[in-house]
């Protein structure tokens, strides 16, 4: 075997092995580590914290945690109607609507019967049941009872860019490839996203769309050709 053959074949194992290993390529995901009554909480290994104590109420066993804490991790934007007691989850192919109090819910315009309601917490924070609203965004959810602890696992990164008067927020993101990006319009008039390769249909007024970026981008608005936005990718 000649000295050529032994550096190609040494050169094709190393590419076998950090390609086996995750190394190169990998998708980006999301853990979420939280106990009960404790508002330290680790994300992807990291210490973070909440505003409002995951709780088990008195009487139940389901656990909550705050209407927003869910979302923002998992890359889905949440909204509150304040008229209605309404929380409405939004990504590009799910719509969850959830009322304080009620355990009636809806997803995808389909109605729903909770195990537990949503409530509002001494803290004056909406608290959701975190299974429910998790496995809807695709979310697995394990239970850890001597320690109190709830796993959130997601196979992605999330993250959100808001369509608000006509301008798109935050207009320029630096994530890992494979994330999930999800523009959410909050404008009363039509909006779409186009970048260079590839389009978004119509967005109306509160709906959203989702798509998982693996190169930097940029985009556009073709209906208001003044919007336009950046991804990095690294």
């Amino acid at each position: 075997m000649t000295r050529r053959t032994v550096a190609v074949l040494a050169i094709a194992l190393l590419s076998l092995v950090l390609g086996g290993s995750g190394m190169a390529g990998t998708t980006p995901t999301t853990t979420i580590e939280l106990r009960v009554g404790e508002t330290a909480v680790m994300v992807n290994g990291e210490p973070a914290s909440i505003d409002s104590a995951a709780v088990i109420p008195e009487g139940e066993s389901r656990t909550y945690v705050p209407v927003r804490f869910i979302a923002e991790r998992l890359g889905a934007y949440v909204g509150w109607d304040g008229s209605e007691q309404k929380v409405t989850y939004l990504t590009g192919d799910q719509r969850i609507e959830l009322w304080i109090g009620k355990r009636e819910a809806r997803v995808n315009g389909s109605d729903v019967t909770l195990d537990a309601a949503p409530f509002v917490d001494g803290n004056g924070r909406t608290q959701v049941p975190v299974r429910f609203v998790s496995e809807q965004l695709g979310a697995t959810v394990e239970w850890e009872g001597s320690m109190r602890m709830v796993t959130i696992r997601a196979p992605w990164a999330g993250r959100v860019v808001l369509i608000r008067d006509n301008r798109f927020s935050p207009s320029l993101l630096n994530v890992p490839a494979g994330t999930r990006v999800t523009w959410v319009n909050l404008d009363p008039v039509v909006h779409n996203v186009v970048a260079e390769d590839w389009h978004s249909e119509l967005i109306a007024y509160e709906r959203a769309y989702t798509r998982t970026l693996t190169k930097a981008t940029k985009y556009s608005c073709m209906v208001h050709a003044n919007m336009g936005g950046q991804i990095q990718v690294r």
